[in-house]
């Protein structure tokens, strides 16, 4: 009798009715839990992990609990504890779920537009861009116009860039954007600009509300959605500048025409390696080497980084130093040039730094698309070059140049 009525004995007892009638308790937890998990999906799928599916999760693991507890150690008192403990926190789960769910459904049924009865507005859900041309393969020729088209859903403007490889990029059209609806731009690619003559080119067009135009190395940027707000040319195509043959080689003494806007400080040590004329010097920034830099007329400033062909003006140069005594020597209008242009477009420049040799002649100038020309230049009513395409085969031609800039 003592023992009987001995405290721990009689929790115990508690312990066992209720332990007894847990598996009509946990089988209707059951059901319920299972129904939670329906919504769970149902939400994950149309709103990832909220509120109510953390709360089904943890329900979960003391559904679990319970399966572990009776499988494992059944019939002792410290597993009755657990199992009783595990089903109040299962209904507890539940009524927290089902609060939640009634919570929301009054919020959205009180709400008075339709953008407030969902997660993301409607516009969001459904918004689509396919840019349809250029997709990649198109030979684009400068000074003709072409036009930029696109399919799109739900958009009201759009942002047109082109992208040269991943380093540079030019916004077509405005900054505002292009009514989307219109599903086409007409575009004149320039003859002389940083995008003729190549072939690593793609188009990215995006919805204006998500996405701006930065400069011209950082291109567009989005804000980060999971939704694709835009689309881009699948492959590369390219732009040429087509102006027929050459008839006479046009040598230009170069002089900066515009004082660029862009301004950084450095010095200069030296006259210039590729310009053999005065007023040309070998100029450094930090680490970084320029050369050709250009006196300016009436300034002690000078233009470093321009290039006429690409149509860029490069930047002021401020000297944190006194220019050095030039002692150059003016060779204009002989066999060189600090920068050439072939017949076909393509681009050279003179290679400054060190370099090989190809039957006993320097390599002289690096180009656009990827060739070499060889030794000086042949001077005559029209100037040649000796172009060398593959290294390897080492096979050689010369051919017209349409200009020259000295």
């Amino acid at each position: 009798i003592v023992i009987g009525t001995h405290p721990h004995v009689i929790e115990d007892m508690e312990v066992y009715k209720t332990y007894k009638y847990s598996p009509r308790v946990i089988r209707i937890v059951l059901v319920l839990v299972l129904l939670n998990f329906i919504f769970l999906i149902k939400d994950f799928f149309e709103k990832g992990i909220g509120e109510s599916n953390i709360i089904i999760l943890i329900s979960a693991i003391g559904f679990l609990l319970i399966v572990l507890v009776k499988k494992f150690i059944p019939n002792s008192v410290i597993s009755k504890k657990i199992v009783l403990f595990s089903t109040l926190w299962l209904i507890a789960s539940v009524v927290s779920v089902g609060v939640l769910y009634l919570f929301n459904y009054q919020k959205i049924s009180k709400s008075e537009t339709p953008q407030q009865n969902s997660v993301m507005p409607q516009r969001e859900e459904s918004t689509e861009i396919k840019l349809l041309s250029p997709n990649g393969g198109e030979k684009w020729v400068a000074g003709k116009t072409y036009t930029i088209s696109w399919t799109s859903k739900n958009i009201n403007d759009v942002i047109i860039v082109l992208n040269q490889g991943a380093s540079r990029s030019l916004l077509i059209g405005p900054e505002t954007g292009v009514n989307a609806s219109l599903g086409k731009f007409d575009w004149k690619p320039e003859s002389f600009t940083f995008y003729t003559q190549r072939n690593d080119l793609k188009i990215s067009i995006r919805d204006v509300a998500y996405c701006g135009y930065i400069d011209e190395s950082t291109g567009i940027e989005c804000v980060k959605d999971e939704l694709p707000h835009g689309d881009s040319s699948d492959n590369y195509f390219s732009i040429t500048r087509i102006e027929g043959k050459v008839m006479a080689t046009q040598v230009i003494y170069f002089s900066p025409a515009e004082i660029p806007t862009e301004t950084n400080e450095g010095s200069c040590w030296t006259t210039s390696l590729s310009v053999q004329r005065k007023g040309a010097w070998r100029c450094a920034v930090g680490n970084a080497i320029f050369d050709p830099c250009f006196t300016i007329s009436g300034s002690k400033n000078l233009v470093c980084n321009a290039n006429p062909v690409m149509g860029e003006n490069g930047f002021l140069l401020k000297l944190a130093e006194s220019l050095p005594s030039d002692t150059s020597v003016d060779n204009s209008g002989r066999g060189w040039g600090w920068l050439i242009e072939l017949e076909d477009g393509t681009t050279c420049k003179f290679i400054t730094g060190a370099t090989g040799l190809i039957d006993d002649k320097r390599i002289n100038y690096d180009c656009s698309d990827g060739s070499f020309i060889l030794g000086d230049l042949q001077i005559g009513t029209i100037w040649k070059a000796e172009q060398v395409d593959n290294l390897q085969t080492r096979l050689t031609e010369f051919v017209p140049i349409r200009r020259v800039w000295q």
